[in-house]
């Protein structure tokens, strides 16, 4: 079930991750509604893309090498547990998002609840 897990976070993400920075004012701009008006504004959907890739990574390497699975979901259940966190707040301060972000939320509860469903699991699986 760890490697599942692992596996399933890891390419879920890297596609969000390839959504965000190959081409940003393909994808990110119809969808979310963003201009990109400058450089800064690119390199910071590019660096995101980075950082998710980065992880994909890492909990694919993980998904291979028990010794490192539990770590490997114990940062999966954060790092969605994070972004799940932040939508909340901001659809408590800021109002309801688009339907894909809201998407995501639920996306990302579900995840972060899978993953200590995975944690609970005997060190086996």
């Amino acid at each position: 079930m760890t490697r599942v897990y692992l596996l399933t976070s890891s390419i879920g993400l890297a596609f969000v991750a390839f959504g965000y920075g190959i081409v940003p004012l393909t994808t990110m701009a119809p969808l979310l509604e963003v201009g990109f008006d400058n450089t800064d504004q690119f390199h910071i959907f590019r660096g995101v893309m980075g950082l998710y890739l980065g992880l994909a990574a890492f909990w694919g390497f993980c998904a291979s090498r028990p010794q490192y699975g539990r770590a490997a979901v114990v940062s999966v259940v954060f790092f969605m547990t994070g972004l799940a966190s932040g939508r909340i707040l901001s659809m408590a301060v800021d109002g309801t998002p688009s339907p894909l972000l809201a998407g995501a939320a639920v996306v990302e509860v579900l995840a972060a609840v899978w993953g200590l469903v995975v944690l609970r699991q005997p060190k086996a699986s």
